[in-house]
């Protein structure tokens, strides 16, 4: 069964953390991956890989959580 998460915090959290996103995404800043937590979306560049490494746990979010309808 895939648990479902709804929200960009349940997402990084589930993920390893801020840290463990960062390496995920490649993101050189520090600031990033906190700006996507208050703006409650991830960027579009970052849906595959994200959306891969919660499959692999066996989780799932909705599409929206990256601007997708």
């Amino acid at each position: 069964m895939v648990k479902q998460l709804h929200t960009v915090k349940e997402v990084i959290s589930e993920l390893g953390g801020q840290d463990a996103v960062k390496q995920l995404t490649n993101s050189k800043s520090a600031s990033r991956v906190p700006m996507w937590k208050n703006r409650k979306r991830f960027p579009a560049t970052t849906y595959t890989v994200l959306k891969s490494a919660l499959q692999e746990r066996g989780l799932s979010a909705p599409d929206d959580l990256w601007g997708m309808q």
